[in-house]
C-alpha cells in the first residue's frame, strides 16, 4: 500500500521488502497527470454526456491542484 505524506513524500510498503521514495513536486504532478490520463482513457458510465462530464471534472482538479502548487 502506499500513502501521500506533506504532499511530496510518498512511502509505500511491500509485504516482502520496504521501498521508500521521495517524490519532488514534478514527479508528483507527472505521476498524477499520468493517472488522469489513464482515468480519461478508459472511463465510460454507459452514457456519453456523463463519461465527458465526469472526465472534464478530472481535468479541471488536475489543473487546479497543478495551479495551486507551481503558483
Amino acid at each position: 500500500t502506499c500513502t501521500l505524506r506533506y504532499k511530496i513524500n510518498a512511502k509505500c510498503t511491500n509485504t516482502k521488502r520496504r521501498v521508500n521514495m521521495n517524490m519532488n513536486m514534478k514527479e508528483s504532478l507527472n505521476l498524477l497527470f499520468v493517472a488522469v490520463e489513464y482515468y480519461e482513457m478508459n472511463h465510460y458510465t454507459g452514457d456519453e454526456e456523463s463519461t465527458e462530464r465526469h472526465k472534464a471534472n478530472v481535468w479541471k482538479a488536475f489543473n487546479n491542484i497543478k495551479e495551486e502548487v507551481t503558483s
